[in-house]
């Protein structure tokens, strides 16, 4: 039996699009970024071929990094790369949507692999069936949460709770969200940036 969040997360995604049913889900703890990107690409590549029947959703944790998207603003990274390196914070360019995001222990990251042509070849549809699963999923563990309009991700009492990050290559988007963050590093980040924030 699932329990938490990724309970929640799964039986909302099934709700909301019947066919994320036969999605498979991956535990895999604490792996680094750059070991992650390279699963994905791989997975990616894999579905896109065909070698993979279903969606995966690989869910993890990462050590202190620091992931600039293509829409990152050099003033959100408040510490220098060097700092961040001293500090043990990795810093990688990454290839999804968004700003600046910060990664770490105790956060509960996952990356969707799905192959859109199998649902509908919308991203605005798919990040707004994500968000809803992020809603519903909140809504099982006592968070009440919403969207804001014109804006991607999930709020709640104001403060954005889920950042989704998107990088689509051919109807198959992966998606990066985060949840449940100690505040170990909030000198080093722009926590404003920092996606999921949902420690209670």
């Amino acid at each position: 039996m699932r329990d938490g969040v990724v309970g929640a997360m799964l039986d909302s995604a099934q709700d909301v699009e019947p066919a994320l049913a036969s999605m498979h889900v991956a535990h895999l703890g604490l792996v680094p970024y750059e070991r992650a990107l390279t699963l994905q690409r791989a997975l990616a590549r894999a579905r896109i071929a065909g070698d993979i029947a279903e969606d995966v959703l690989l869910l993890l944790e990462h050590p202190p990094v620091v992931t600039l998207g293509r829409s990152s603003k050099a003033k959100n990274l408040v510490a220098s790369p060097a700092l961040l390196a001293a500090r043990g914070v990795e810093l990688f360019e990454a290839e999804r949507g968004g700003d600046v995001t910060f990664h770490g222990p105790g956060q509960l990251v996952g990356y969707p692999i799905v192959n859109l042509r199998e649902h509908k070849q919308d991203l605005h549809w798919y990040l707004r069936q994500v968000e809803e699963v992020l809603i519903r999923a909140l809504g099982v563990i006592g968070i009440a949460s919403e969207r804001s309009e014109g804006r991607t991700g999930v709020w709640t009492e104001g403060r954005k709770i889920a950042s989704i990050g998107v990088h689509a290559r051919d109807w198959s988007p992966g998606t990066a969200l985060r949840s449940t963050s100690r505040p170990t590093f909030r000198t080093s980040t722009s926590w404003c940036h920092a996606g999921w924030r949902a420690s209670r």
